[in-house]
């Protein structure tokens, strides 16, 4: 009986160590469970956040835009038609330079009787604008001529420009350029438009000769751009994606209000900045790409446009930090800088309480994985860089050479992307190259109001191109 009873202990025994442990792979099963919960909750949320993105509230691209935000952005229906108020019209204004009169005089009467021997006198005009379509063929004759002192024989020479037998002007070369590069028209396209409107026979291949001969001759004229941009006090930069024989490659950019730089590379880091920027010793004006920060001779101010779509992000997902430093923000970007110099230590008190607010509102980082750092949100990353960076995102509220957003350098690349829309891509690098040199002068003097067409026809009649000193 006795050794049943122990027996029975036993059996209880090792039936509790049993629960026990089963109880405790059940506790250690759910803080997984919970722990996976929290990650999968994160990712939903991301994934959430990443649908209403777009290019008001991040750095998407606006063609990207889902369409019940394009269709938003357009007039609203029962509006006014035609021009609004405010508006500055333009209109056709008649010339006081005319190459062509044509006069029409009366030749009777409206009772019949005929008004020949009656003399007219002018009642009004009007003026017709139009183009002449057509090629013009110049045929240049060298002469000789023997002295009759000595007998040498004097041949004239020809224009420096005239080369060969026959050849293409540098008024066709130039519309060839203009139409491929400014204009994005294809090779193969700007051909076809010369043959059809001229009646010019031409090829692609041709065309792209005309491309690498000014892409050559612009070489001296870069240069003057790139030394011109290391004197500026203020510079943008930027890069954006361009495809290159189906591989993706990087358009960088530095410009000014007056010269643009334009340059192709595989890479978009620090491998792929130049001397130019290297050596730049200004304010760089550009978004939060770290490889920007490694420039140790520039000084640095992030994009004030960049930083607000991130907080409209925030915004949207009812975030109180984000709509208190937006407001900061504002404030600071209407209000005068004599007024922000005067209350400097006041706003940078502001600053840092907005920032301490959104550590406290934001969630704390999170392990996704057994290595590696915890992961932050997005939130909690952008008050990170804020706080880093802190002189730099409000220098442009004290220093009026200080622009608040990097727009003239997305400005200054949108035309690649129209590029890529038309073309798809590059087919080699040297075309992108080609294409990059060359738009940066045309950029460069249409911020400089020069007649691109005529520059381009002086550059391939004299090889050379060059800006008037200011």
């Amino acid at each position: 009986m006795i050794t049943r009873i122990s027996h029975k202990k036993i059996i209880v025994i090792q039936t509790i160590d049993e629960i026990l442990l089963v109880v405790k792979e059940l506790q250690a099963r759910v803080a997984f469970l919970e722990g996976e919960i929290i990650i999968r909750d994160e990712k939903i949320k991301n994934l959430e956040q990443r649908l209403n993105l777009n290019s008001i509230n991040s750095h998407t691209a606006p063609s990207k835009d889902p369409v019940k935000i394009k269709a938003s952005k357009q007039r609203k229906k029962g509006g006014k038609k035609g021009g609004q108020n405010n508006h500055i019209g333009s209109t056709l204004y008649k010339s006081d330079f005319v190459d062509k009169v044509e006069q029409h005089i009366p030749e009777k009467c409206i009772c019949g009787k005929s008004l020949r021997s009656v003399k007219s006198t002018l009642d009004s005009t009007r003026q017709e604008f139009d183009i002449e379509i057509n090629h013009k063929v110049t045929e240049h004759q060298r002469h000789s001529k023997i002295c009759p002192c000595c007998q040498s024989i004097n041949i004239a020479p020809y224009p420096e420009h005239i080369k060969s037998d026959t050849q293409y002007g540098p008024t066709i070369k130039a519309f060839s350029t203009l139409l491929n590069v400014d204009y994005k028209v294809p090779y193969e396209k700007v051909a076809n438009l010369i043959d059809t409107l001229f009646g010019l026979p031409i090829s692609k291949g041709t065309v792209c000769n005309f491309i690498k001969k000014g892409f050559d001759s612009l070489e001296g004229f870069e240069n003057e751009i790139k030394q011109a941009l290391l004197d500026s006090k203020v510079v943008h930069a930027d890069e954006t994606g361009i495809v290159v024989d189906v591989a993706l490659h990087w358009m960088h950019v530095l410009s000014t209000d007056k010269y643009t730089y334009l340059r192709v590379h595989q890479k978009r880091g620090s491998e792929a900045f130049d001397e130019i920027i290297k050596k730049y010793s200004g304010n760089l004006i550009h978004d939060f790409f770290k490889s920007y920060f490694s420039l140790t001779n520039s000084r640095h101010n992030p994009c004030g446009a960049h930083i607000t779509r991130e907080l409209d992000a925030l915004i949207d997902n009812k975030s109180k930090w984000a709509t208190k430093f937006k407001h900061l923000y504002y404030e600071l970007f209407c209000q005068d800088h004599t007024y922000n110099v005067s209350i400097k230590e006041e706003i940078y008190k502001r600053y840092k309480t907005i920032l301490r607010l959104g550590k406290k509102e934001e969630p704390e980082p999170i392990r996704t994985g057994q290595r590696g750092q915890l992961k932050k949100s997005k939130g909690l990353n952008l008050i990170f860089r804020l706080e880093t960076y802190m002189n730099e995102v409000l220098e442009f509220a004290f220093n009026t050479n200080i622009p608040f957003t990097n727009n003239q350098a997305e400005r200054d690349l949108r035309h690649s992307k129209i590029k890529l829309k038309v073309s798809g891509c590059f087919r080699s690098i040297k075309g992108a190259e080609y294409y990059a040199r060359i738009m940066s002068v045309i950029s460069t003097l249409k911020k400089q109001s020069y007649d691109v067409f005529q520059s381009l026809v002086t550059l391939f009649k004299y090889n050379n191109l060059t800006l008037l000193p200011e």
